[in-house]
């Protein structure tokens, strides 16, 4: 195959948009950082570095497609301060921090991605809004990281399918005031009304109702 482009790791902010196919990152501090509004797109790439491996502050927003995040000195993958991010057939493992750690956050949303040996928790959710799901994961694997998924007090997330199991602690932790939607069978909450945010939309007045596509 193509040999893959070699860098030191990169800062984008501003309204910068960029995507990067088939790239090695190497960085001796965070290996990507995305500041105010800045967006990028990531595919079939490595990023390995002695701080974070991936992180968005500010509104900003990532694509990572196929993209290998390991042996980070920090977390492999940090969506903070309302952030979006969505992650496609990744694989986040051996870091030294969390997998993915999501910190009151926009949409963050993580399909077919394997989280492995991660010495703290495969996905660890953090936020204050009960009613919102800041992370949804779908058809993901957890295993052999210290927690499989942990969601903090006031945090939302989703798991649908996929696998949590053999971590070393816990494979799923919830915390009070939190929520977990799941085919683990786990909806815990504290007198709030939880809605149905994969239910179809309810028509607007005058609108003919009609199946949402999805």
């Amino acid at each position: 195959g193509m040999a893959r482009i070699r860098c030191l790791g990169f800062r984008l902010e501003g309204l910068a948009k960029v995507v990067f196919e088939n790239i090695w990152v190497d960085a001796e501090g965070h290996g990507v950082s995305l500041y105010d509004d800045a967006q990028v797109e990531l595919i079939d790439s490595v990023i390995h570095a002695r701080g974070c491996g991936l992180q968005l502050f500010n509104v900003s927003r990532a694509i990572l497609r196929r993209v290998e995040v390991t042996d980070s000195l920090k977390d492999g993958v940090r969506a903070w301060c309302g952030s979006t991010l969505a992650m496609e057939g990744c694989k986040v493992g051996r870091n030294v921090g969390h997998g993915l750690f999501v910190a009151t956050s926009g949409d963050v949303i993580v399909d077919a991605c394997t989280f492995t040996g991660n010495r703290e928790c495969g996905i660890r959710v953090h936020g204050t809004k009960v009613t919102k799901r800041t992370c949804t994961a779908k058809e993901c694997v957890c295993i052999g990281n210290r927690h499989g998924l942990k969601v903090d007090s006031g945090a939302g997330c989703a798991w649908w399918g996929g696998q949590i199991s053999d971590n070393v602690r816990q494979d799923v932790k919830v915390e009070d005031a939190s929520l977990i939607d799941s085919d683990l069978g786990i909806r815990r909450f504290c007198g709030i009304v939880i809605p149905d945010l994969f239910a179809p939309a309810a028509p607007s007045p005058g609108e003919s109702p009609t199946r949402r596509q999805g």
